[in-house]
């Protein structure tokens, strides 16, 4: 499981919820999450400012969001698709289907890392006797279950392989749908980048087990409790 698709955007997810991974095309199944018996943690596990049951909560807001996004893109391809196959659609109201269609995809792709993020600290954490979450030191660094981890300049790889196709989609609408073979060029185009996006987006998913792998390794081996002081950060806001 697509304006100047930016790299970052394209930078920088499904509790049970958000298991599609680029619309209608494939599915990626979440990692299960358990709960963890409070426990008092080491004295030199780093301690998130953060309660057991609100991240329980993030995970269920972003599960529920990427659901929404990945329904409000398809609902945007859809559209693309139907005024990119009708002789009747103009020009304008063809850019306007594509803007829409990549401004969902931008949100997909958004809520898919924040998805991740989350659900990888519950993973390689457990509640304290306060309730607040304690780093397990023993569970980093770790690797992805499924797949590969994706530095940045690999992700930043795939992101040019999207833009080839939204460039060949501007290019087409650019030049008129004067012609019904015009018309189906539009239409395979869309359908060569949504083929694509899966691919991608399953780099993305890489990008985040990355980012964070690093984060709680460096976590694990800060000893005044610091992050900061300890140089440990994170693009994923947690």
């Amino acid at each position: 499981m697509r304006k100047g698709f930016t790299v970052l955007a394209i930078l920088m997810v499904l509790i049970p919820v958000c298991g599609c991974i680029g619309g209608d095309s494939t599915t990626t199944a979440a990692p299960t999450t358990t709960t963890a018996v409070p426990t008092s943690a080491p004295p030199s596990a780093y301690t998130f400012p953060k309660y057991a049951y609100q991240l329980q909560e993030q995970i269920g807001k972003w599960g529920t969001a990427c659901d929404v996004a990945s329904a409000e893109w398809q609902s945007a391809l859809e559209t693309l698709r139907a005024l990119a196959g009708s002789p009747d659609s103009t020009q304008d109201e063809l850019y306007q289907a594509f803007a829409d269609y990549e401004a969902a995809i931008k949100e997909y792709e958004r809520v898919l890392q924040r998805y991740y993020a989350v659900l990888i600290l519950s993973e390689h954490t457990e509640p304290t006797e306060t309730g607040l979450l304690a780093l397990m030191n023993e569970t980093v660094p770790f690797a992805r279950p499924e797949g590969d981890m994706c530095p940045y300049e690999l992700l930043n790889i795939g992101a040019e392989g999207y833009m080839v196709h939204e460039g060949g989609i501007k290019r087409l609408i650019a030049g008129g749908m004067e012609e019904q073979e015009d018309r189906q060029e539009l239409l395979d185009t869309i359908d060569a980048a949504e083929a694509y996006l899966p691919e991608y987006h399953d780099m993305v998913i890489g990008y985040v087990y990355y980012g964070m792998n690093r984060y709680l390794t460096c976590l694990s081996q800060c000893t005044d409790g610091s992050a900061v002081k300890c140089g440990c950060s994170t693009y994923f806001i947690l």
